[in-house]
């Protein structure tokens, strides 16, 4: 678990902190390697958010960092 996800579990509740993990969990990021990640993996967090926006992220498997789209699954 990141710092920011430690953070944000210590203000909010336990049942508002896994409705978050989960809807963080289904928000995916392609590498040009192949692998998809989601948000949560790499220590991030988007809850009740909309829209497909860009984000720099670094591949956990081939370690690259690219400006990529993130979807929802």
């Amino acid at each position: 678990m990141s710092t920011i996800q430690k953070i944000i579990r210590f203000f909010v509740s336990a049942e508002t902190f896994s409705k978050m993990e989960s809807a963080s969990k289904k928000w995916y990021f392609q590498c040009e390697c192949g692998n998809e990640f989601n948000i949560w993996e790499i220590g991030g967090i988007r809850y009740k958010a909309a829209g497909n926006p860009i984000k720099a992220a670094r591949c956990p498997k081939c370690h690259k960092v690219a400006m990529r789209k993130l979807h929802k699954k």
